[in-house]
């Protein structure tokens, strides 16, 4: 049995990118569709998937990780092909808070990779946590993540024939 990986923080000087996937996040990187990029459904605990920086240091590490997951997703039926990723600075979004102290946290979860983190909500203990603030957070979301890097990967031998 592999052990597991333990978890570390993730310092605010770190970096952390989101892969993007169209056709359901858009057509390409630049007419992406935030409100797609970030959905934080209740069946992955309200987080979404991101990149340490730590451990792809440069958007080719990350690109190259991002075409393997398009690969595995394929496979599973799924169709999604990796378009690039956005990127942002740790201290940013865990800074942000809206009107209601609502914000974001950024967590290691290297359970699926060393480089896999999460980004979910930080919500206030005094105001209740609506679908606006959820909205509003959201499309903050397009202001931090400022980033872009557009990738298109290689052919897969496979679909190719």
């Amino acid at each position: 049995m592999v052990p597991a990986l333990a978890r570390e923080h993730i310092p605010d000087d770190d970096d952390v990118s989101r892969w993007l996937f169209k056709p359901h996040m858009g057509q390409n990187i630049e007419e992406l569709l935030w409100n797609r990029a970030f959905i934080f459904q209740s069946e992955y605990g309200c987080r979404e998937s991101l990149v340490w920086r730590k451990y792809a240091r440069d958007d080719a590490q990350v690109h190259a990780l991002g075409c393997d997951d398009q690969k595995r997703r394929r496979a599973s039926g799924k169709e999604h092909t990796y378009m690039g990723c956005v990127t942002a600075k740790v201290e940013k979004i865990r800074q942000y808070k809206n009107q209601n102290d609502h914000g974001f946290i950024v967590v290691h979860e290297p359970d699926e990779g060393i480089q896999h983190a999460e980004i979910g909500y930080d919500k206030s203990d005094v105001q209740e946590f609506t679908k606006n603030d959820k909205s509003e957070l959201r499309y903050a979301l397009e202001k931090i993540f400022n980033r872009k890097s557009p990738h298109t990967c290689p052919p897969d031998p496979q679909e190719t024939g």
